[in-house]
């Protein structure tokens, strides 16, 4: 593994968590470090990424699943649980978007429908 830090190779690293599995398609972006308002220095934060993945839920149903993976020096893999929740909406997400700090999914009526119809925004306090 190669760290940009010290710009050398290292042994291999083991990240804890657990990784998504059984994947149908995914997203992923880059999560931005908080910027303080005030003036002060911004504290330091591992780069992460999001990972959106729709994975299998029932019989034949696919259902959106969240993942924070951040790297060196943290190197861990977090799942979010938000499939139930997601699930319970019963809509057909199709897109997703990180779009200044915010997680929109984009989702259908029905499989009939060939746009999008619903805009749901998964807040993190």
């Amino acid at each position: 593994m190669f760290s940009p830090v010290n710009y050398s190779f290292q042994s291999q690293a083991h990240t804890s968590g657990n990784f998504p599995e059984n994947l149908a398609w995914y997203f992923s972006d880059a999560l931005s470090a908080d910027t303080p308002t005030n003036g002060r220095a911004a504290r330091y934060q591992a780069p992460s990424i999001r990972l959106v993945a729709w994975i299998p839920h029932g019989d034949d149903d696919l259902i959106p699943e969240l993942w924070t993976y951040t790297l060196s020096p943290e190197e861990n893999c977090q799942c979010l649980n938000l499939r139930e929740r997601m699930y319970g909406l019963r809509l057909d997400f199709q897109m997703f978007a990180l779009l200044g700090g915010r997680h929109l999914f984009f989702a259908r009526d029905s499989e009939d429908c060939t746009t999008y119809t619903t805009c749901v925004e998964v807040v993190f306090d």
